[in-house]
């Protein structure tokens, strides 16, 4: 495992540009994948590996979407020291006993970023931000463009 994170790791930039930033999510899922199958230690360092490259960095964090998939993506940014500051969704009122508001109710600063936490609704989630003034990978960015 620490031989392909070497490779991968000394030809990041080469993966990225030539493959994409999806392939290269691939590549550190892998890692993860092996970690868990062998009960490595290293989970959690491939996890940061994975998220904390991809994350705006200083940029506290608005989760959008708060369903299933939210309540793992929280958990694991809450693990690796990622602040989260609010909740946002369309319909829910509470998520893990946090107020949850409504796009309009939430004053996003500019030191922070809205992370869609789900897959079913991304693309609507997307569109109403757009449609809000957001710009994405700069307001907002889609956690599956990160993980999944």
């Amino acid at each position: 495992m620490e031989g392909y994170e070497y490779i991968l790791d000394k030809y990041r930039e080469d993966i990225l540009s030539i493959c994409g930033v999806i392939s290269w999510n691939r590549h550190i899922v892998s890692l993860v994948r092996k970690a868990i199958d062998r009960r490595n230690d290293m989970i959690e360092h491939y996890v940061n590996k994975l998220i904390l490259n991809n994350l705006p960095s200083g940029k506290k964090i608005i989760l959008f979407g708060c369903g299933l998939d939210c309540s793992w993506i929280d958990v694991i940014l809450r693990t690796i020291g990622v602040e989260i500051v609010a909740y946002v969704d369309n319909s829910a009122k509470q998520f893990n006993n946090n107020i949850v508001y409504n796009l309009d109710e939430i004053r996003k600063e500019e030191n922070e970023v809205f992370i869609i936490a789900t897959r079913n609704y991304q693309d609507d989630i997307a569109k109403q931000l757009d449609d809000s003034g957001y710009k994405r990978n700069i307001d907002y960015i889609k956690f599956s463009d990160i993980f999944w």
